[in-house]
């Protein structure tokens, strides 16, 4: 029987999983052990591939717009 991965394969899904983790973590830092300096990396690294992703999509674009 196949099934169906719960990873969004594009990078824009990966993305707005990524947030939504990113957002709903502090919610249950206490439960898990997690630390603030681990909360503080998940939030960088959201930042940092949110940028990414949004150079990309305008890189995208104004060659979209050159042709």
């Amino acid at each position: 029987m196949a099934t169906k991965s719960y990873l969004p394969k594009d990078d824009r899904g990966k993305l707005a999983l990524l947030k939504h983790f990113s957002a709903n973590l502090s919610a249950y830092v206490a439960n898990f052990g997690i630390s603030t300096k681990t909360q503080e990396r998940l939030n960088a690294d959201t930042a940092a591939f949110d940028y990414s992703v949004t150079r990309q999509q305008q890189r995208q674009s104004a060659q979209m717009d050159c042709v």
